[in-house]
Order: C-alpha cells, then sequence, then structure tokens
C-alpha cells in the first residue's frame, strides 16, 4: 500500500510542477527522381545501381536536409511571417525577440527528424508547450522543406533545358561544318548530289 500511494503521490507533484509538452507529428514522403529528370539521366551516367540502395542514400541525404540550420532559418521567417513573435514561444525572451542563431538553435532542439524504417516517409516530430504551437510548428518546416524541393527541382529542369540547348547548337554548327567540307568535296571531285541526279533522271 505504500507504493502505491507513493507513486500517485508522485505523479500528482509531477503533474503540477512540470509544464506539459505536446508533441505533433507529420510526414513527408520522398520522390526521388533519379532516372526521370536531371543531367546523370539525360547523360546516362548513372550506371548500375542496386535495388533501393538509392532511395536509402536519397532518404538519409533529405533527413540531413531537413534537420539543416539552413531550413531551420528558412522556417523561423515562415514561422515570423505567418504567427508574427508573439503567438509562438519558441520567440519568447525577457529582453526582446533572441537573435537568429539563438531561434535556429531552439527550432532544432525541439524538433525530431526520422526516416520512417523499409518506406520512403520522413516524419517531423516537434515538441511545444500547446498542441497547437507543435502542429503549427510541425506544419512550417515541412512548409518550408517542401517549397525547397520544388526550389531545387525547378532549377534541375533550367539545368536541363540549358544542357540541352547548348548541345543543340552544337550539334547544328558540326552539322553545319559537315555539310560545307561535303559540298566543297563535291565540287573538288565534281560528283552530283543525289538530288541532282534524280533531277536529271525525271
Amino acid at each position: 500500500a505504500a507504493i502505491f500511494c507513493t507513486v500517485i503521490a508522485s505523479s500528482i507533484v509531477f503533474s503540477f510542477v512540470v509544464r506539459p509538452i505536446y508533441e505533433a507529428h507529420t510526414a513527408v514522403i520522398i520522390e526521388p527522381r533519379a532516372g526521370k529528370g536531371g543531367l546523370s539521366s539525360v547523360l546516362d551516367v548513372s550506371g548500375y545501381i542496386e535495388p533501393g540502395s538509392f532511395n536509402i542514400s536519397v532518404i538519409n541525404n533529405q533527413v540531413e536536409i531537413l534537420k539543416s540550420y539552413s531550413l531551420a532559418e528558412r522556417a523561423i521567417e515562415r514561422l515570423k511571417k505567418l504567427y508574427g513573435t508573439d503567438k509562438i514561444s519558441l520567440f519568447y525572451s525577457k529582453t526582446g525577440v533572441p537573435s537568429q542563431h539563438v531561434l535556429v538553435k531552439r527550432l532544432q532542439a525541439v524538433t525530431t527528424i526520422v526516416s520512417v524504417r523499409d518506406t520512403d516517409i520522413i516524419e517531423i516530430r516537434v515538441r511545444a508547450g500547446s498542441p497547437w504551437e507543435a502542429t503549427a510548428i510541425a506544419n512550417v518546416v515541412a512548409a518550408t522543406y517542401t517549397e525547397e524541393s520544388v526550389a531545387d527541382a525547378r532549377a534541375e529542369v533550367r539545368d536541363v533545358k540549358a544542357f540541352l540547348q547548348e548541345q543543340l547548337s552544337m550539334v547544328k554548327t558540326r552539322l553545319a561544318e559537315s555539310e560545307d567540307r561535303l559540298k566543297a568535296y563535291q565540287e573538288k571531285e565534281k560528283v552530283a548530289s543525289l538530288s541532282d541526279e534524280t533531277a536529271s533522271l525525271v
């Protein structure tokens, strides 16, 4: 009986003393673009990749991006624009809004990024003093990552387009040079072109 009473008492004290912490979860699905675009697929230099191994590499890379300082900076700016600095406890300070570096470290401290085993899913977990705040921060981190991924994809498309235009220009130049050399050879050797021969037979 003594043990039971001690546990209950401890639980009551803990509930009153410790500030409740809520955790919100959101997830992003990673869709690797390998083989679907980019200079590697255009140049066909990717080579053989063991099934599954590429996805693991991509997932690990994206986890590190989600944990990165730069992404946290952009998420902080997004939070400021959406909610200001008075609704999110992350921005609280007795001496005014903390520095950007402090805010980034705070965000990283309350955010956990984990990959879901054997899937293309990365989970974003955020802890905060209220369910609303935890959800808001988790959604902003996910939105910031998604926006960055879209920007990267667009940049990749622009790079491929520029590469193809450059290659097309080079091919046109080489084709024109080849036609000039053929014409010069025909004039020198007095060889009639196929179109001339065909015209003479009609």
